[in-house]
């Protein structure tokens, strides 16, 4: 994965506040055309009507930071070739702030009928990627081949990537048994206590599916945000409509200019110190090739670099 420098992107602009509306789902205004190419005009102000919901958040706190497996694995879609799928969707309502989740499902010959496997990588913080540690678990098989386990005291409002992953079958102990090594990198988030927190959260785990999803030539063309010339706008606001009320298929400016959220991308460091950017969006304005729109995934305060998800991207969803 590459990354940009805040020195690349100080022209920028991106989106750093959202309103919350009383059906949960986060107030964005009528929606409108793509906005590539479009240089930002001046905001109409701030929305009023964000609801206070402390009081909520607060008996919505688990108590126990321990996430139970799903059972299901009706959202795994399969990744064509690969001895192991990974599902970040169906983990999507299993909030917490200092536990995460990793769901995948066996999909080779060889694995999919053990009872334990031994998942072994690297987690690493993506707001501090100096910070890594080694992940070494032995974990139950559920049925479907789903391996569903926490991992716990995490940091809130954090993503992380597990990389080098390698899925073993240890479920008789002593004997050779058959090993995954998994080329592609997980990735788990934590959030916060509020529910702009967690939806956020939910928005950067959904946008990093479909960046799985295209790795493995696994692009559901129903979704139909992969269209027309501007679509890094509409797959920004197709994965943004899950959570916060905003028509899929809209573009982007609107959305930020409706909530006053526009900011100099050049304060990113300052504001990444204390806050998340995970779900965030930087529309790049003024290059030579137009404007561009991306996702944040998290702020490196330790590179000074941005992991992203970008739609249309070499006219695909790639993590950059």
């Amino acid at each position: 994965m590459s990354s940009m420098t805040t020195t690349q992107i100080s022209t920028a602009i991106f989106g750093i506040a959202l309103c919350i509306s009383g059906c949960g789902q986060i107030n964005s205004g009528q929606p409108v055309g793509p906005g590539a190419g479009t240089a930002p005009k001046k905001s109409q102000g701030p929305t009023s009507g964000a609801i206070d919901d402390t009081a909520q958040d607060q008996n919505e706190q688990m108590s126990n930071e321990l996430l139970p497996p799903a059972s299901d694995i009706q959202a795994i879609r399969p990744a064509p070739n690969a001895a192991v799928a990974y599902d970040f969707t169906g983990t999507l309502s299993r909030d917490s702030r200092t536990a995460a989740v990793s769901r995948m499902i066996l999909q080779s010959t060889n694995l999919k009928t053990a009872k334990k496997v031994k998942v072994k990588g690297t987690l690493v913080n993506l707001r501090r990627s100096s910070q890594r540690q080694p992940i070494d678990r032995d974990v139950d098989v559920l049925a479907g081949g789903v391996v569903d386990f926490t991992i716990q005291n995490l940091q809130p409002e954090t993503v992380y990537r597990l990389e080098g992953v390698s899925i073993t079958d240890v479920s008789q102990a002593g004997q050779s048994s058959a090993t995954a090594s998994v080329k592609d990198p997980y990735f788990l988030a934590t959030a916060g206590d509020t529910r702009l927190s967690k939806a956020k959260r939910r928005l950067a785990l959904q946008a990093l599916s479909e960046a799985y999803d295209w790795d493995n030539r696994n692009y559901d063309s129903k979704k139909q945000y992969a269209t027309g010339w501007g679509w890094c706008d509409y797959f920004y606001t197709w994965a943004a409509a899950k959570e916060f009320n905003v028509r899929a298929g809209s573009g982007s400016t609107y959305f930020f200019r409706r909530h006053n959220s526009l900011g100099d991308a050049s304060k990113l460091p300052t504001i990444a110190q204390t806050a998340s950017m995970a779900g965030d969006l930087i529309r790049y304005e003024g290059t030579s090739e137009g404007t561009h729109t991306f996702m944040i995934i998290a702020y490196d305060a330790d590179t000074q670099s941005l992991w992203n998800v970008e739609g249309n991207y070499n006219s695909r969803v790639m993590r950059s």
